[in-house]
């Protein structure tokens, strides 16, 4: 795997093997301490999710269009009790459903672009289609044998 940023474990499941956890109790370190901090640490997390999954960009989309929707449901409440019940609007309302709903529609259209690019991201990685577990040659032996 030719990537920037290799995530061992995640290949592997990625891969199909067989995977099993053993639990092992670590040593208190005796010099130093660790280099990664709070900071990196999360930067690793970061990178290993944005590297391996476009569920983020998925979620930003239906939040966009939850805004959207929730600032379209506003309107047309403010609309009905302005028109029907003559009931007065204070303030910019308009204006600040206008805004959010724009916003939740701007929210969702950056998800689709960033999508569009993590499609674009995921074919330069180059990965294979396929992994040959074992190869054969044509008298049904196996290639090592």
């Amino acid at each position: 795997m030719r990537e920037q940023n290799r995530n061992f474990p995640l290949f592997i499941q990625w891969m199909g093997f067989a995977t099993a956890t053993i639990n092992v109790e670590h040593c208190v370190r005796k010099q130093g301490q660790s280099s990664y901090n709070i900071r990196k640490l999360v930067m690793l997390a970061t990178d290993t999710i944005i590297s391996q999954s476009n569920k983020p960009l998925r979620l930003s989309i239906q939040f966009g269009f939850f805004i959207s929707l929730i600032s379209l449901l506003y309107g047309i409440y403010l609309f009905v009790r302005y028109f029907f019940l003559n009931q007065p609007v204070h303030g910019w309302t308009s204006v600040m459903v206008s805004i959010y709903f724009l916003g939740g529609l701007l929210f969702s259209n950056l998800g689709i672009l960033g999508l569009y690019i993590g499609k674009v991201f995921n074919e330069t990685k180059g990965r294979p289609l396929y992994l040959i577990k074992e190869m054969t040659n044509e008298n049904g032996l196996r290639k090592n044998d």
